[in-house]
């Protein structure tokens, strides 16, 4: 490793331990790439003491939300998604109903795939909210999170305005992954696809 690559791989040990820090994986490479490094430092699991690589898969948490719009926004142009359409355009009546009920009207099947998106479908957040008398998805991580769950969920939590207002929940992110994953494609083959047409328009591709 030369001087360089050397110094990048110190600050990374030296990250190790600070502020609650385990493990760090990170990649640097220079236009021309003349510098090109991938280095990782700490461990894996705290177990068995297996170090974190460049390799070891981890959780990536809200970044999978832009992968999931890029996959939507590549749907569309494929005109196999339209953006403007009803979610219950793609989804069953049994997931989409009641979803979204907002004082003794239900406006579940007024949501657009648009609004899935940018955010402004203001579906109740199941993962830090809960029903009189339970915890929060949060803070039980024995729950699974999936679309049929949160389905069950939609009568337990309240809806806190109208569709079109910026609100941020969970329960958005996962109908919008339903939708794509109706097509039948893996989130890592149409992620990949993703980034292939991002790099045709001259945008640099990011490492992971």
């Amino acid at each position: 490793m030369d001087r360089k690559l050397g110094k990048i791989q110190s600050l990374l040990n030296a990250q190790i331990g600070k502020g609650g820090v385990h493990n760090i994986v990170t990649a640097v490479q220079s236009y021309d790439k003349s510098l090109d490094f991938v280095g990782a430092a700490g461990v894996a699991d705290p177990v068995s003491g297996v170090s974190m690589t460049p390799e070891t898969p981890y959780f990536i948490a809200s970044v999978t939300k832009m992968y999931t719009a890029a996959i939507a926004m590549q749907l569309h142009t494929e005109k196999k998604l339209d953006l403007e359409a009803p979610i219950s355009s793609y989804l069953p009546s049994s997931l989409v109903d009641g979803i979204h009920a907002y004082k003794g009207i239900d406006y579940s099947r007024q949501i657009k795939v648009y609004q899935l998106i940018n955010q402004t479908s203001v579906l109740a957040d199941y993962e830090m909210e809960n029903p009189r008398g339970e915890r929060v998805f949060s803070r039980n991580c024995g729950l699974v999170t999936t679309a049929p769950s949160i389905s069950r969920r939609r009568f337990e939590l309240p809806v806190r305005c109208l569709p079109t207002s910026p609100r941020e929940s969970q329960a958005r992110h996962i109908t919008l992954i339903s939708i794509t994953a109706s097509w039948g494609k893996s989130f890592s083959s149409s992620r990949e696809n993703s980034w292939k047409s991002i790099s045709r328009n001259g945008s640099a591709r990011p490492w992971g």
